[in-house]
């Protein structure tokens, strides 16, 4: 018996010469100018033939090489000129025209093919390194190939607020909606900057160019959702009130689907404040020899924008996409980009940091989340009573603490069980407001520093009534103890500072951990890219079953109405019934005869085409008797 090593060694001619066609099957072309790819007649080969062998005798009288079926490509084979032969490109030609088997020939150039890719003559598009970072990985927004797939943000109109947006600009005017805006500001429904002397008003044109400029027009730059549209509200150029913010933020909301602010109150260090209670509903202009182009818009004026045309590609895919669905989305799609941030992960496995949020916003992942996102359930609200506390905040290191505890019995009216966003009002009388700080413990144990101290705030007023806000225990449970902490870094010399009062206020849904879980798995298999075709598309949920509203047919100005139509109704018929009256009087004994004895009225087989006749009272010797009206007629 053969050693098993020499099995081996014969057994492998075998083999190979089993394989031979299939690997004649896989070779590939043997270069430019060198092949030939030829149709072979079916069945018109020697008898019991194949088309395998057909192939083998045409190579032959052609001076090729047969290197097998082109694929799947069932009769069309693949003729190389063989490694040590040189063939006549016109004689081959002419021995593959001759042969009777073969219906067609081709000799195989080498063809010229690129990648499919962007390509922008916008000049200033090459310097955009927030939309293609080749410099640093991950430093961008990741939004070209969403853009490859055609998702441009077509549909979809953000408005910009701010100081007003010069939609005359090449970069702008296409995209333009006039329908989406207003000038507040002068009260008509262009939203033009007017330049000042310090040339200011151009922050406004500069964020609409990065949502929406115009692409491939020669000129300037690419906006993150270039295939949408772009309105403008002037708001920001005077006089600001609480009403014209309010205003500002739903003006022409049937028109507009998305709201880009990205001003706010002054960011000094020393200055607390924000919406007021009605408040709560790039390109550069070329005025005053600006160039309509710049690279000085940054900071987080240009981020809101970009976060803007971002959820623009979210909405062309997505159009029932809520605000609240926006931000779920963000909260499972961001990247954490520096690993050198605080960066912790809550108890619903949602990684946050103080200074980046949940992290870098990210076109690709936000788009390809959004096509399989299914609308969360109902916004839950859940809010403690006025927790009065009138004790003395400690100095640094102590801290004054208080706690609530939210029960399930309590969460179970709203339905609340997991959360979105947690608030705390407070009180607090401070003789130096920047030295407070607080802080913010959720039932995970998830801290979450929600008033920094500030050493330019020397405010003495403290804080009345304000509302802090966190999400950072975003998507864990709701139930369990809530921990206030607050902390004084003052001087020794200065006064006490005292907490007055505190509420928590939870905002949740119904949502389970468990589906939090689901959900997230749910995004992360759609990071593929696998649902960005169009024929897929999730169905928006069907409209929200609300009872009709019951209106009461009675407003007050119909009632208004109604009592002036009675009242003349009234009047009227009073009119009527003296003017009948006095028709019918007999004027021959209003003489003295009537001596004061009033009206007597009196009818004699009245019927209803009859009349009744009112006359005066007289003595018995003077009355006359009736006669009824229907014998006169």
């Amino acid at each position: 018996m053969a050693p098993s090593g020499q099995k081996c060694v014969l057994l492998s001619p075998l083999l190979l010469l089993s394989l031979a066609p299939l690997l004649s099957r896989c070779s590939s072309s043997c270069g430019p100018g060198l092949s030939w790819a030829v149709r072979l007649r079916s069945g018109s080969g020697p008898a019991g033939g194949s088309l395998h062998r057909l192939a083998q005798s045409v190579a032959q009288e052609a001076g090729l090489q047969n290197r097998g079926q082109i694929g799947q490509l069932e009769g069309h084979y693949l003729l190389c000129q063989g490694p040590e032969t040189r063939v006549d490109s016109g004689r081959t030609a002419a021995a593959l025209d001759q042969n009777p088997h073969v219906l067609w020939h081709s000799q195989e150039q080498l063809l010229r093919r690129s990648k499919r890719s962007l390509a922008f003559n916008d000049p200033r598009y090459p310097s955009q390194w927030h939309l293609h970072n080749t410099v640093k990985d991950g430093m961008d927004i990741n939004v070209t190939g969403v853009w490859e797939r055609n998702i441009t943000g077509a549909g979809v109109t953000v408005v910009v607020v701010d100081d007003g947006v010069q939609h005359t600009l090449r970069d702008i005017q296409p995209n333009y909606s006039p329908e989406g805006s207003y000038d507040l500001n002068s009260d008509d429904p262009d939203p033009m900057p007017h330049p000042d002397g310090h040339s200011d008003n151009h922050h406004g044109t500069r964020c609409a160019g990065e949502i929406a400029a115009v692409s491939n027009n020669s000129y300037c730059a690419v906006g993150v959702a270039y295939g949408g549209r772009v309105a403008g509200i002037r708001v920001l150029d005077g006089p600001l009130t609480d009403s014209m913010e309010a205003v500002a933020f739903n003006k022409h909301y049937q028109v507009n689907h998305i709201y880009s602010c990205s001003w706010g109150p002054d960011d000094d260090g020393r200055t607390v404040d924000g919406p007021h209670p009605l408040g709560k509903v790039t390109s550069d202009w070329s005025l005053q020899s600006g160039t309509g182009c710049t690279d000085g818009h940054t900071g987080t004026s240009a981020a809101a924008p970009l976060a803007a045309g971002m959820v623009a590609l979210m909405l062309q895919v997505r159009p029932c996409l809520s605000w609240r669905d926006v931000q779920h989305i963000i909260t499972y799609t961001a990247t954490q980009h520096d690993t050198q941030a605080d960066w912790r992960r809550n108890g619903a496995g949602f990684h946050h940091s103080h200074m980046y949020g949940f992290g870098l916003l990210n076109a690709w992942r936000l788009v390809n989340a959004a096509k399989v996102w299914e609308s969360v359930p109902f916004l839950v609200s859940y809010q403690s009573p006025v927790l009065k506390a009138n004790e003395i905040i400690p100095a640094h290191p102590k801290t004054l603490t208080h706690t609530w505890n939210v029960s399930a019995s309590e969460l179970g009216r709203s339905g609340m069980r997991t959360l979105e966003h947690v608030s705390v009002t407070v009180t607090i009388l401070h003789p130096r407001r920047g030295d407070v700080e607080v802080t913010l413990v959720c039932p995970s144990g998830m801290s979450s520093l929600i008033g920094a101290k500030r050493a330019l705030d020397v405010d003495t007023t403290g804080l009345t009534d304000w509302t802090f806000s966190t999400v950072r225990c975003w998507g864990e449970g709701a139930e369990g103890q809530y921990t206030l902490q607050i902390t004084d870094y003052r001087d020794s010399a200065l006064a006490l500072g005292v907490l007055k009062y505190w509420k928590l206020t939870l905002y949740g849904s119904s949502l389970s951990p468990q589906q939090v879980n689901e959900r997230r798995r749910v995004v992360e298999d759609a990071m593929s890219g696998q649902y960005l075709t169009s024929s897929f598309a999730l169905p928006c949920p069907p409209g929200i079953d609300v009872p009709p509203e019951i209106v009461s047919p009675f407003t007050s100005s119909s009632l208004k109405s109604l009592l002036l139509l009675g009242c003349f109704a009234l009047f009227w018929s009073l009119y009527y019934t003296l003017e009948v009256t006095l028709a019918h009087w007999d004027w021959r004994g209003c003489g003295g005869a009537v001596r004061g004895r009033g009206l007597q009225a009196g009818a004699i087989g009245l019927e209803d085409s009859q009349v009744v006749e009112i006359q005066p009272e007289m003595d018995t010797e003077a009355k006359v008797p009736l006669i009824a009206a229907e014998e006169h007629t």
